[in-house]
């Protein structure tokens, strides 16, 4: 951490990420390190892959819960948010645990219900890769480094009422 408060990273793939100083702090919560609830028809399930990002956002962790909830799946494969320091590295656009990055399923249908479900719960960016049927994916864009998993962006957490314990 540099003195103005600037975060930088070295990574073996993609060298040296600058994290320049935000204004203010962002509240994270650390994910559960695997999701298995199966109730009344409700499936919410997700495995971690390849990734120690494992922090989020509240509101970023409700969106991907509920979308988690709508798609019903049980094989999703989370491959990271952010880490602990709200950098997100190797991707320098999306630090703060807003966004959530997911394994490709292997057939355009299955994975469009997802970006369905994803849009639904108030993701507002869905980034893909450009390579097959991605492009096909409708409610996505296309983004470098996409090509291994989809990415969840900017989640809008203005729809979101906080209900307080009494």
């Amino acid at each position: 951490m540099y003195a103005n408060g600037d975060i930088c990273v070295e990574g073996t793939k993609y060298g040296f990420k600058k994290y320049p100083k935000g204004t203010g702090k962002v509240e994270l919560i650390r994910m559960e390190d695997s999701l298995s609830y199966d109730k009344d028809g409700v499936k919410i399930y997700y495995t971690f892959r390849n990734s120690q990002r494992r922090y989020c956002n509240p509101e970023s962790y409700a969106g991907f819960i509920g979308a988690l909830a709508e798609f019903g799946r049980t094989d999703v494969r989370c491959t990271g948010m952010c880490f602990e320091d709200a950098t997100s590295y190797p991707s320098v656009t999306r630090p703060n645990g807003d966004s959530a990055d997911t394994a490709y399923y292997s057939t355009q249908s299955t994975e469009q219900k997802k970006v369905d479900a994803l849009k639904k719960y108030h993701f507002k960016n869905i980034y893909r890769g450009k390579t097959g049927w991605y492009p096909n994916l409708v409610g996505t864009k296309y983004s470098s480094g996409h090509e291994d998993h989809l990415h969840a962006g900017d989640f809008d957490s203005s729809v979101l009422t906080t209900i307080k314990e009494k």
